[in-house]
């Protein structure tokens, strides 16, 4: 989820990037990063209904949300 608190408030809403797999030698795309092993699509950002969200399953770090903004500012 790549959205703060307060826009989950006004739009009831999160943004959310998709885990994708790759093969052991692709060379990832600028708007691809890995956090924690897992490698994120941020060209495949989705807003879905924070309701659809049953559990959190972590935060990322000031870092990793960093990389994935430079990573958003590359596509837009």
């Amino acid at each position: 989820m790549l959205s703060n608190d307060r826009f989950h408030r006004m739009s009831e809403q999160v943004l959310v990037a998709p885990a994708i797999e790759v093969d052991g030698d692709e060379v990832l795309a600028p708007w691809n990063i890995i956090v924690e092993g897992d490698v994120f699509a941020l060209d495949l950002l989705r807003s879905i209904p924070a309701a659809r969200l049953l559990q959190r399953t972590g935060r990322a770090s000031s870092v990793d949300l960093e990389r994935a903004q430079r990573a958003l500012r590359l596509i837009t």
